[in-house]
């Protein structure tokens, strides 16, 4: 099966190698083919009872990927936008 992701993050994925049971995994690289990213957020940090890490809400949450040697920002994830 071939899942689609979505265009604006198309430009930066780079496929590796499937693991048995795994429908798509794939790696996030940065015009310069870095892989380590700093993520940055705009939003509410919403801490639930038995959960581990928060989640990132609100209606105006933004989540992007910056690349610390480049200061190339690749966004994630845009409320406004991608609801």
């Amino acid at each position: 099966m071939n899942n689609l992701i979505p265009t604006y993050l198309q430009h930066f994925e780079k496929r590796i190698q499937q693991p048995e049971g795994v429908e798509t995994q794939l790696q996030l690289c940065s015009s310069s083919n870095n892989k380590q990213f700093e993520i940055w957020y705009y939003g509410d940090l919403l801490a639930l009872e038995g959960e581990v890490l928060p989640f990132i809400s609100g209606s105006t949450a933004k989540i992007i990927a910056k690349d610390p040697l480049k200061a190339e920002e690749i966004l994630l994830f845009d409320a406004t936008l991608h609801g």
